[in-house]
Order: C-alpha cells, then structure tokens, then sequence
C-alpha cells in the first residue's frame, strides 16, 4: 500500500497507552506509520525514560498519570486530564491501547464526544484458569466499555473470537485482527555470520563458555510470566546438565512489588545455580542477548499475543511456551516449537530437556519459525494494515454523511420495489408453498440465521427446496441426495428466493447487495473478505450478475467488496436489470459436481494482507 499525505487539514489522532515505553517498544512502527501518512499524531501516556525522543520523531506528546493498578481511586486524575485534554483538542478519532489506559482513555473519549472511538486489545485480564466470578466480573466490564467503542483492533485472533463470542465486540466486521509485528532487519537468524560473530562476543563478556547451552527467558519480572516455574525448571535441567546456562532478560516492576525478583536470586542461591544464572537487567538489546540462546522460554499465565516469541521465532530460536492465548497462536506446537499447560514447572522442564538432547530438532524448530515470522508477522506488513484501518474509519467518517442520504434513498427504493413486487407475486408465492407442502410435505418455508450488516444474525426466508432424509444414524444425506426435483426446478428459476423479499421489508436485507452467508463463516474471512458485511445483504448482488455460483470463494468475495466500494443507487438499478437475464438464462446456479456452493473453510492471512494492500481505503 502506498500511503500519501493528506491535502487538506490533517485529521488529530490521539493515541493512548500506559507509559511512554509502550509507545516506544511496541507501538512506535505503528504510530510513525500514521505521521507517514500525513496525520497530526498525539500521544497520552505516563512520563518515564521515552518521552522526549518520541517528542523528537514529531509526536506531540501530552504527560498523563496513568498507572497499571486496578484500584479505581487512581485513575479519577487521569479520566480527567484525558476529558480535558479531549475537548480542547476535539480529536477526530482516539485509538487506546492496553486494558487500563483502554478503560480510562475510551471512557474519556466517550465522555468528550469524540466521533471515533478505536481500541487495539493486547490482551485481555480475564484468562481460562481465572476463578469463574472474577472473570465474569472482567468480562462485563468489558462488554460495558466495549459499547463506547466503534471499532476494535485485536493482536490475537483468539481474543478477537472471545470478545465476538461474549458481546464484547458486537460488530464482527468491525473487529479485526492485527497481530503484533517484529523487525525482521533488527532481528536477524542467529546463525548468520554478523549475529553469530555478535553472540561469541556477547558469551565473553558475560563469561558463558562458548560452548555451553544457554536456556533464555525476556520479560518483565513478574509473577505471571511465569518465572517461578523457569526457576524450577532450572533446577530440574541444571541437575541433568551442569553446564547448561539460563539468561533472564528484563527488570522487575518499581520496587519489585510481588517480589519475584527477591524470591527467585534466593531460589537460584538455594540450588546452587548462581554462577549459572546471568540477570541482565532492563536492556535496549535485546536482540543481541537472543542471538546467543539456544532455546527461548516463555511461562507465562496470561498474554494478549506476545512480542518476544515473534523476535525469538525471527531469530530463528525454537520456542517454548505456555499453552495459554497468544502464545498458542504463535507457536505452532511440534512444528515452531513446544506448548506446554501453564504454572507446571515439571513439564517446562521436559519440553527443554528434549530440546537440549535433540539439537538438530531445535534447529527445524528455529528455522521453520523464522519462516512464519517472515510470512506472518514482517512489521511493514502490520504497519500498513494499521493504518490502513484507522484510514478507512477516519475515510468512513468524512463521507457519513452523504452515506446515510444514499442509504435513507436506497431504503425508500428497497420498501417502494418490494412492496410492489410483493404484490405482484403473491399469487406465484401462495401456489408455490401449496405445491411444496403437497409434495414434500412439511413448512413450505425454510428458515435460517445468516449474517447481515456487521455481521449481526437475522433470520432468512427461502422455499424449500431439500428433503430432511437422514441415514441411519440420524445424519442429514448430503445436499445431493435430499435436492428435490422440484426444488431443482426452484433454484434454476430463483423462485426459491421469492419469500426473501418479506426480509427486505423487515430491513434485514436489500434488494441488492452481497448474499448473506452463514454466521460461521464470519472467523473463517480475512479483513479484505469481511469488508462485504459493511453494507446489508442483497436478495441480488454483483456476484449473481458476474457467475453465480459457477465463481470460487475467493472470486465472489472480490466481486462482494467491489461493490462495497462502489455502491450507488445507479449500479444497484444495472445489478436488477442485469438479474432478469441472468435469471431466464439460468446460468451459474451451482458449481460443477456440486448441487450446492461448497462449504467455505477460510482464506489465507497473507492473501487477506495482499488485498488489503491493494484495495486502499473505501
């Protein structure tokens, strides 16, 4: 995607995190990526080491106290300077980050009357193995923010499935994933020449014998990283190989509050670990501690989709993890590495001693996941979908206006025509569902969820067309088998779609638009293909006037977002015409060998980025 400066008044973005290393370490790429593209960048977060240099890149950047804890009291200062802030500034859209800066920022921001409000979910505080109340608890206050909140942006599919699936995030076609992404340059395979030169250098200095595994965790260091069990862990492999060697990359919260760091130097002393042990500390390379690892770990109870097995895997380090969301969906487990349950020391221990006997099963694990962190996970590639969607929402927002007149004009047209087409085929419609009911007995209607306007399910009427015969065991017959002759002889004619107009006057459908599909196919679509629930579904749409169902997946969800692109009333008026030729000529009702459209099964994310690149902003 090419990205030009705006020409007019640039839109105000504020952006909103925790504190200023966030925005440093993780969503710098993101954030210059708007400022690329002409954007007037605010930046809200606590002052700490960053704030000046993210200044320096061209950031205005405003000093809130946000703070990490959940005591409520805390955070009535920061809701406050936001909503000031918010309402001197009237930013056109507010894009928070992390749960507690999330909560106080969109709070704030629905509270200044922002016209778009985004979130970008890295993680949720609510995991599997938490207490049921509690995590009820999380859960609806999250379903209460999540309805001050017009898009959703999630670095873990998983999580994305989890809001849908509770309410959280209503709207499917506005909830959409975008994973985390790593320097690819900054994090080179380790054993390439420059890297590798590197890591002896870095094994001197930190008197490791060149030699020597060395088993590495990078984190925070916190109880719920896991790093109680790496301890363990530790022991376990250290009274197996005596010269294995553990690296732990990272510093602990101020003060070291639960103190893990205190309690694990005293477990390391205890087992008689500590010149087996090298703490480095906080650290801007991190880069070079990871390229003289041999395994990388990581424990954790609890991630949103964690940055630091992406720059494990694109150093081609084979990876260990907890079984947990995030991390399961970036390690392949027996491919890019292993998974194993969380909080269980015993089996971290025997995931890493497996590695470290099978060294060349390391290997095919580090290479095979720097090549999925080159497919999946290239931060250019995240970078432009980033600003891709904050683009198409600030582009959806200057053109709503003129939208909701289309929109309001296409109604009156879509009540008008099928009022009168109602009417005029009553009289096939009655006949028809007297016939059905005589030969196959049974409703003549057939009744079905399907996904409409942002993905939100209503129910869909068609004449039946199948029998409900089922083999032995109880199991529908395949299509093929239950397919009527009569209701061939419905479909080739598309009488079978007639009772759909009672949808169009109920508001579920137009006249024209995508075909509405089954719900379960709304996680199967990559972002490209979800654009076609941006507009209602059509009794008729492009793909029927352009192939049909002679067209593949792929082919039809194209055709699908063209015409979301390029809508008006004056192609819906073709699209109607066009289908009463498509209809007499009876072309393109099925695929060959098939009586019905196959199954849809998903589409590839590189695919989905490719097109995303392509399409540019609606």
């Amino acid at each position: 995607m090419i990205l030009t400066k705006q020409q007019s008044t640039p839109h105000r973005i504020l952006a909103i995190c925790t504190l200023d290393v966030m925005a440093w370490k993780l969503l710098l790429p993101w954030f210059l990526g708007l400022l690329d593209a002409g954007y007037e960048v605010h930046i809200a977060c606590a002052r700490s080491t960053w704030f000046e240099q993210l200044a320096a890149y061209g950031f205005h950047m405003h000093n809130v106290p946000l703070r990490r804890r959940m005591n409520p009291l805390v955070h009535i200062l920061p809701l406050w300077v936001l909503y000031r802030l918010m309402r001197q500034k009237r930013f056109h859209l507010v894009n928070a980050h992390s749960p507690i800066a999330g909560a106080v920022g969109r709070l704030a921001a629905k509270l200044a009357r922002i016209p778009l409000i985004v979130y970008t979910v890295h993680g949720f505080y609510f995991h599997d193995n938490m207490v049921w109340w509690k995590r009820r608890g999380f859960i609806v206050m999250e379903w209460l923010l999540g309805k001050m909140t017009d898009r959703f942006m999630f670095v873990s599919g998983e999580d994305r499935q989890t809001a849908l699936r509770e309410g959280i995030a209503k709207d499917a076609a506005n909830a959409l994933t975008i994973y985390n992404g790593v320097d690819l340059i900054a994090y080179p395979p380790r054993h390439s020449a420059l890297p590798r030169a590197g890591a002896a250098e870095m094994r001197t200095r930190l008197n490791i014998p060149q030699d020597a595994p060395v088993v590495g965790i990078v984190g925070r260091i916190v109880k719920e990283k896991g790093y109680r069990e790496f301890a363990e862990m530790a022991k376990v492999i250290f009274a197996q190989r005596s010269h294995v060697y553990f690296v732990v990359v990272g510093d602990a919260l101020p003060s070291d509050r639960d103190g893990v760091v205190a309690e694990l130097r005293k477990f390391v002393e205890a087992a008689g670990m500590g010149d087996r042990f090298r703490f480095t500390g906080f650290t801007d390379g991190v880069a070079d501690y990871l390229q003289l690892m041999d395994i990388f770990t990581l424990p954790s109870y609890r991630e949103g989709f964690p940055r630091s097995v992406l720059e494990a895997m694109s150093t081609a380090l084979p990876v260990v993890a907890t079984d947990i969301r995030g991390c399961r969906e970036a390690v392949v487990h027996g491919v890019t590495g292993l998974l194993v349950p969380p909080r269980n020391a015993t089996a971290l221990a025997g995931a890493v001693s497996q590695l470290l006997q099978d060294p060349e099963l390391a290997v095919r694990f580090g290479e095979a996941g720097r090549a999925r962190a080159v497919r999946l996970y290239d931060q250019r590639t995240v970078q432009s979908l980033f600003v891709e969607i904050i683009s198409r929402a600030l582009n959806g927002m200057e053109s709503v206006g003129t939208r909701t007149i289309s929109q309001r004009l296409k109604r009156v047209f879509d009540l008008m025509a099928g009022s009168a087409g109602l009417i005029l085929v009553a009289p096939a419609i009655i006949a028809v569902a007297m016939v059905i009911r005589v030969r196959m007995g049974g409703p003549a209607l057939f009744r079905q969820s399907r996904a409409g306007l942002r993905g939100e399910e209503f129910t869909l009427f068609k004449f039946r067309s199948m029998s409900d015969l089922r083999d032995p065991s109880g199991r529908l017959l395949p299509d093929e088998e239950r397919l009527t002759k009569l209701g061939a002889w419905l479909r080739r004619t598309s009488i079978d779609e007639l009772p759909q107009l009672f949808n169009v006057l109920r508001g579920d459908m137009s006249l024209v638009g995508p075909r509405p599909l089954l719900p379960i196919y709304l996680d199967r679509y990559s972002e490209f293909q979800r654009r076609r629930h941006e507009v209602k579904p059509g009794i008729t749409g492009w793909v029927q006037v352009n192939g049909r169902n002679s067209l593949t997946w792929e082919q039809k969800f194209e055709l699908d977002v063209w015409y979301v692109r390029h809508r008006s009333l004056w192609l819906d008026f073709k699209i109607l015409c066009a289908t009463l030729g498509q209809v007499l000529r009876r072309k393109g009702i099925s695929q060959a060998n098939h009586a019905t459209m196959p199954e849809f099964l998903g589409s590839s994310e590189d695919s989905a980025q490719r097109k995303m690149r392509d399409c540019g902003a609606a």
